[in-house]
């Protein structure tokens, strides 16, 4: 489901969602599942990632959530693809929350996406 740019070198990195302590249940020892405000959040929740207009880059979906070393703490993640010519871009996942707007320089990190609200 992903989209891959036609021209141009790409990026790889990863997008990420980390529920704070207290903010999700653990389910195992691999494996965690979000509650409260993370309760959406699941493996195959689409994460799209667009440019600084709005216009879609690429959508990937999230992994299974694994525990994040901190008590009740979970982390889902994605690798994506990002073209190194589109300039500046967000992750979002739609009524859920989104990254703030990150340069080309941003990118040899994981992008964070934080809930709205």
């Amino acid at each position: 489901m992903t989209e891959t740019p036609s021209v141009g070198a790409t990026q790889r990195t990863t997008v990420v969602v980390v529920a704070p302590r207290g903010s999700s249940v653990s389910s195992g020892v691999d494996v965690c599942t979000g509650s409260g405000p993370y309760a959406a959040l699941k493996r195959g929740t689409v994460v799209r990632v667009v440019d600084a207009s709005g216009a879609l880059i690429t959508s990937v979906p999230l992994g299974t959530g694994r525990p994040s070393g901190q008590a009740d703490g979970c982390t889902w993640s994605a690798e994506v693809e990002l073209p190194t010519n589109r300039g500046s871009c967000r992750a979002v996942i739609e009524g859920w929350g989104s990254s703030g707007l990150l340069s080309p320089a941003d990118l040899y990190q994981p992008i964070t996406i934080q809930p709205t609200g």
